[in-house]
């Protein structure tokens, strides 16, 4: 097998694995919108085992990339050149499912940068939230929790130790 038809061959097996990451990444704003961190647990756990697989398959077409550049004689990989070297059938099929790539690609981007800023606008609220709540409760200038989650504890003096 050619290096340009293995490198074709991997881009089409990276396809589904972008398209399953699209999937858990709408379930993932599901979650989101419903606040069910059960769902939102299981949706991560089901990207972190797709991401394995990407990562896997993205190595491969970097390997793929370079080495035929360098067997074209090329320093680095640009489909431009590298479809002038190769036969014209295979050329087309590989700037095509390039661009399916690219495609995908991006709606994975949007999908991703949709989720974190609703990750951010919740925190962004619980924030808010708790300054709120610490306000409310902060009858002498102390708060049980602060701003970033952390607890805060207070010491009450007494005339009997209880520690241990």
């Amino acid at each position: 097998m050619s290096l340009a038809q293995e490198l074709i061959d991997n881009m089409e097996k990276i396809q589904p694995v972008i398209e399953s990451l699209i999937a858990t990444g709408d379930a993932h704003l599901e979650a989101l919108k419903k606040n069910d961190l059960t769902l939102l647990n299981d949706v991560i756990q089901k990207q972190d085992l797709i991401i394995r697989d990407f990562k896997d398959i993205e190595k491969k077409i970097i390997l793929g990339q370079q080495s035929l550049a360098l067997e074209l004689g090329f320093e680095e990989y640009k489909i431009e050149e590298v479809a002038e070297k190769i036969n014209q059938s295979m050329a087309t099929h590989l700037k095509a499912v390039q661009g399916e790539t690219k495609i995908k690609l991006e709606k994975l981007k949007q999908t991703n940068e949709l989720n974190n800023m609703i990750i951010k606008q919740n925190l962004a609220y619980t924030q808010k939230l708790m300054q709120m709540v610490g306000r409310l409760t902060d009858q002498s200038n102390s708060q049980t929790y602060s701003v970033n989650g952390q607890v805060k504890q207070e010491q009450n003096n007494t005339l009997i130790n209880k520690q241990v």
